[in-house]
């Protein structure tokens, strides 16, 4: 039903309910139509139309747009009750329209198979759903406090739950944590608690609205995965832990070693060079110096290996000509090759073949290749080496006819102490260090290096590729260094005389064997065993040493 005022030249306009609208005209119409208010029940019955009026009864009463007998007194009545009228009007139909609105929640709540909650803005739960009393055990009576989680929540979680709904109170925020809250059996489940503001239409923060879902099982799977992870990295770190301890062991082994087979190495050549071809004793110097070069190459291996694991390993970077390098590492293995009657062909550009690279590391990747085919080919075999240039890099393939590798080994090839099986150790010797070394070198460089073969007793071809070095158009083209092999150098008898050098070694030994080969060049040699000795004999006035005065 539509009620309507008329108050001078406002109307007021409400669907509200009867019994309002019975209040007000009880509470004010009988001041002004008093007894005369029966005499209008015949006149005003409920059902007449006044015009387009239709009359209705409220509470007893009649109620219309006109009254001729009371005219006077309705006006008086509207100008007093009619803005209270429309108010309560429109306060009853909000009031209407919000439990609606909350008997909709509340089914919709109780239909959702998790624990549901609303708080006001003091944190005082207002409303639970069916859902909640089941999983924690309460009844639909159930009076919660002022601190309703205290009873719930497990002892560890109650502070950074208290801390996180306060945080989300006093900033009108969401609430996100999980926590262990004690299920209606005793039993602590984890729930996950997300909760968003509350605001009413004016905008003014009302509270919390949220859900538990139950998501124990997701974080028991969670927490194993975490200890799985945990595990897992803690027996990582401990792998290359022991790995890092291994690898500074074999460096520091390697070192302690190399120094005496240097002294060996050393006085051995001495020996020999005074010594003629027909000595007794030749023999057996040549096989101590030949067996330290062996042990010492091995050492090498392990400490460059080492190092280059540890990332302790600089290039000294230059523009080189690769294709020089290759020759100069054939002529280092044309005398093996020869003593197995082995065929070693060489198809190099004789044009520049320009890269960027440390001299004597490229050396080593050269010498293990060409060492690694000439010693596993066999007696009058073949071995070819062959530098191309293609898709921007100079490509160096070195292929035997020689063991091969069996396809299972393949993958393992380039792996540190790999072989193909103790026969090939026994029979070859060697520490499988060397295509390990190969590999890191090459990748030092920018490159790669690669392994084919068809099988075991079918050859192999090994691949090493180098960018080739361009110059950039706005940077300055560096020299290419032109080395002169080894074989081609002079030495002259004497080269050192005149010089004074200052020599300095902690190992007594290879500091006695340095100072007797700079002598015999004619140098004068002052030794040290420390460089605190080496800079008391230095003279250093009038000389500007690097990170000292003076």
């Amino acid at each position: 039903d539509v009620y309507v005022l008329v108050d001078g030249d406002d109307t007021y306009e409400a669907a509200a309910a009867p019994r309002l609208v019975a209040r007000l005209l009880d509470d004010g119409l009988d001041m002004v139509v008093g007894a005369r208010r029966d005499q209008e029940k015949a006149a005003y019955r409920p059902g007449h139309r006044l015009g387009n009026v239709l009359l209705t009864r409220c509470a007893g009463m009649l109620f219309g747009n006109s009254f001729e007998d009371m005219l006077s007194g309705y006006r008086v009545f509207s100008r007093r009750y009619a803005r209270s009228f429309a108010a309560h009007a429109r306060g009853f139909e909000i009031e209407t329209e919000l439990a609606e609105s909350e008997a909709r929640f509340s089914a919709l709540a109780d239909g959702l198979p998790m624990p549901v909650w609303v708080l006001d803005d003091l944190g005082h739960v207002r409303f639970v759903n069916n859902a909640f009393g089941s999983f924690f055990g309460l009844d639909g009576d159930h009076c919660f406090g002022p601190r309703w989680w205290e009873g719930l929540l497990h002892p560890e979680d109650l502070k950074v739950f208290e801390y996180a709904l306060a945080e989300a109170l006093s900033n009108e925020r969401d609430l996100h944590l999980s926590a262990r809250l004690r299920r209606h059996d005793g039993q602590w489940r984890w729930l996950e608690m997300n909760a968003a503001p509350r605001f009413s239409a004016d905008g003014r923060f009302i509270g919390l609205a949220g859900n538990s879902p139950d998501i124990t099982e997701r974080r028991e799977i969670e927490m194993a995965r975490e200890e799985l992870l945990g595990a897992e990295r803690a027996a990582r770190n401990a792998a290359e832990g022991m790995a890092r301890v291994k690898d500074e062991f074999l460096a520091t082994l390697s070192h302690e070693l190399r120094t005496p087979l240097t002294t060996i190495l050393g006085w051995s050549e001495l020996l020999l060079q005074r010594m003629e071809a027909d000595h007794p004793m030749r023999r057996g110097v040549e096989v101590i110096a030949s067996s330290a070069m062996a042990q010492k190459r091995l050492m090498s291996d392990m400490l460059d290996l080492s190092s280059m694991l540890l990332g302790k390993v600089q290039l000294e970077v230059e523009v080189l000509d690769l294709a020089e390098q290759v020759r100069e590492a054939v002529r280092l293995q044309e005398l093996v090759a020869q003593g197995k009657a082995q065929a070693l062909v060489v198809d190099v550009p004789q044009a520049p073949c320009p890269v960027l690279g440390d001299a004597t590391r490229l050396q080593q990747v050269l010498w293990n290749l060409l060492a690694n085919a000439i010693k596993f080919t066999p007696v009058e075999g073949r071995v070819e080496v062959v530098l191309r240039q293609e898709d921007g890099h100079y490509v160096m393939d070195v292929c035997d006819n020689g063991d091969g590798i069996a396809p299972e080994f393949l993958a393992h090839l380039f792996s540190r102490f790999s072989q193909a099986d103790g026969t090939t150790t026994r029979r070859h010797g060697g520490l499988g260090l060397g295509l390990a070394i190969v590999q890191q070198l090459a990748e030092l460089h920018g490159g790669s290096v690669s392994a084919q073969s068809a099988g075991a007793g079918q050859g192999a071809t090994f691949s090493v590729r180098l960018p080739v070095y361009r110059v950039e158009s706005a940077g300055r083209p560096r020299r290419m260094v032109q080395r002169v092999a080894a074989g081609e150098q002079v030495v002259t008898a004497h080269a050192l005389a005149g010089t004074r050098i200052l020599a300095v070694e902690d190992q007594p030994d290879v500091l006695a064997y340095l100072r007797r080969v700079l002598e015999e060049q004619g140098a004068t040699v002052v030794a040290a065993a420390s460089a605190a000795e080496a800079l008391e004999l230095l003279d250093l006035r009038g000389h500007a040493t690097p990170g000292m005065a003076g």
